[in-house]
């Protein structure tokens, strides 16, 4: 479920090539919205994440979001409601 939440976000996928994805996600493989790597080539992975420097682009704003200290904001948050 998790690749198909990230690309109904429009959020770029680094995955493990699976003979499904070539077919159920042909139309993001064709636009570079998802990449795929031979199953279990970690470095491949690595190597294109540094290249073109995805931690970056895709990463660093979200993860402010995402601390644990506004999580626990957040719960707080609901809990009193």
């Amino acid at each position: 479920h998790a690749v198909t939440e990230a690309l109904a976000c429009n959020k770029m996928v680094v995955a493990y090539h699976l003979p499904i994805y070539d077919e159920v996600f042909a139309d993001y493989l064709e636009t570079g919205q998802m990449v795929l790597f031979p199953l279990g080539d970690f470095q491949a992975i690595a190597d294109f994440i540094l290249k073109t420097n995805f931690s970056k682009l895709h990463f660093n704003n979200q993860l402010e979001d995402y601390s644990w200290e506004k999580l626990a904001e957040n719960e707080l948050r609901i809990m009193k409601l």
